[in-house]
């Protein structure tokens, strides 16, 4: 029978094949799709398949889709909610309104299907290890399924340094969802760190950095009260 971290691995490595085989559809249907376009589509199956598959096992409510009356220690939240508006305290860059429509869309999949997938369904895959290793494990595959935009973007040294920032979020996003028993609110704020980092005059990077390193911080506290 096979083992919690072998079904773990198993379900990650479904989504890598599905996130990359749809990609890879897309380029031989229509070459030269604009990525932020390719990454909508790609968003689009994968969250679809995603809540086919929790409905199927009737899992909302376990991967984190609770009642608000049922959230716990929801102060917590407050810190990934403040971070989204970093890149916002100089300003706004101005957008066209199809790009902006078009952020807002891929964003908002991206945030529904990686908090589904890994501060979800990992998490409840992963349950009857501590809290430690739950955010441990979850964030270490979160880090490493974003080394796949290599085959898509290139640059390798930006990619492998946004994979270890994608690793230090997902450890603190782990926490809070362990912390408070829901997975709602992180949807939320995950999508507009993405968004807000478009959005803002600050520079991309350097912002970024500073956002995943409270959140690995910040991720170390939760972890030391009790979690489930």
């Amino acid at each position: 029978m096979p083992t919690d971290l072998t079904r773990t691995l198993l379900v990650w490595l479904a989504w890598l094949a599905v996130t990359l085989g749809v990609y890879f559809i897309l380029q031989a249907v229509r070459p030269g799709m604009a990525p932020r376009l390719a990454s909508l589509w790609v968003g689009a199956v994968v969250a679809l398949l995603l809540a086919a598959g929790v409905s199927a096992l009737h899992w909302w409510r376990a991967v984190g889709y609770t009642p608000p009356a049922a959230w716990r220690d929801t102060a917590w939240l407050a810190v990934p909610a403040l971070l989204t508006l970093l890149p916002l305290v100089t300003g706004i860059k101005p957008l066209e309104t199809d790009t902006l429509l078009l952020l807002l869309a891929g964003y908002a999949l991206t945030g529904f299907a990686e908090e589904t997938m890994f501060r979800g369904v990992l998490v409840k895959l992963l349950e009857r290890r501590s809290p430690m290793a739950i955010a441990a494990i979850t964030a270490i595959l979160f880090g490493l399924v974003h080394l796949s935009n290599i085959v898509i973007r290139g640059n390798v040294p930006v990619i492998a340094a946004q994979a270890v920032g994608a690793a230090a979020f997902g450890f603190g996003y782990a926490a809070l969802r362990q912390r408070t028993g829901t997975v709602v609110p992180l949807i939320v704020t995950h999508m507009l760190t993405d968004l807000f980092l478009q959005l803002g005059n600050l520079p991309l990077i350097p912002v970024a950095v500073v956002q995943d390193v409270i959140l690995f911080g910040v991720g170390l506290s939760p972890l030391r009260g009790r979690a489930g």
